[in-house]
């Protein structure tokens, strides 16, 4: 019994370290509402095609931040800084008008870069970015509780 405990233990933290894919999710609460926020929370990529300066020490994933680039169509924006803009789908097409954040990792709850989309909170809007998210490569819908897991995973190794 112990040692599949361990196993399972090891295997998660296994997982938590070899992870590939940035993470999106409704962070908000249940639809509809009058503001939804959608959160995404990137992994280690590299960086050296990203069109604009940044700070090397804020580099550690850039998955977050080229998702708000593919979503806004603005290729400058300051860290911790809300900023309005256009949200565009896949196709060019608009899907609402929103407020963002790109919050520089290690100092995030995930460790990781991470950012935050605050959307009109009808589920149309809601499923629409989810879905132009989950087109991106290495984007995917998060599982229950994996924001928290990556939280755990990061104080462990913090």
């Amino acid at each position: 019994m112990f040692a599949l405990h361990l196993m399972r233990n090891i295997g998660g933290v296994i997982s938590c370290c070899i992870r590939t894919n940035t993470i999106f999710a409704l962070s908000s609460g249940s639809l509809p509402s009058a503001i939804a926020i959608i959160r995404v929370s990137g992994e280690l990529i590299d960086s050296s095609y990203i069109a604009f300066p940044f700070d090397v020490r804020l580099s550690l994933s850039e998955e977050s931040r080229r998702c708000l680039q593919r979503l806004t169509k603005r290729q400058k924006f300051k860290a911790r800084y809300m900023f309005y803009s256009s949200l565009f789908d896949v196709e060019g097409e608009l899907i609402d008008r929103a407020m963002a954040v790109f919050l520089p990792g290690p100092s995030t709850f995930t460790g990781e870069d991470t950012a935050e989309i605050y959307v009109h909170g009808s589920r149309a809007v809601v499923n629409c970015v989810c879905e132009t998210l989950n087109h991106f490569e290495n984007v995917r819908p998060a599982k229950a509780g994996e924001f928290t897991k990556r939280f755990v995973s990061m104080l462990k190794f913090a």
